[in-house]
């Protein structure tokens, strides 16, 4: 998740469980999701566009 939630999101923020995610695992998570890129296909980015319009009525 945490690399799709990059590669398709762009997402800049990551929120693990420390109830539910023990430390070895937290830290592969971790790994991928600083290691992944914006894909940016162009699918993804009007979905971002969409997301930016939305925020700016608000």
């Amino acid at each position: 998740m945490a690399q799709a939630a990059r590669k398709d999101d762009d997402v800049n923020v990551l929120s693990l469980s420390a109830d539910l995610t023990d430390a070895a695992t937290a830290k592969r998570i971790v790994k991928v999701f600083l290691e992944t890129s914006f894909s940016g296909e162009e699918r993804h980015k009007r979905r971002i566009e969409k997301i930016k319009k939305i925020e700016k009525a608000l």
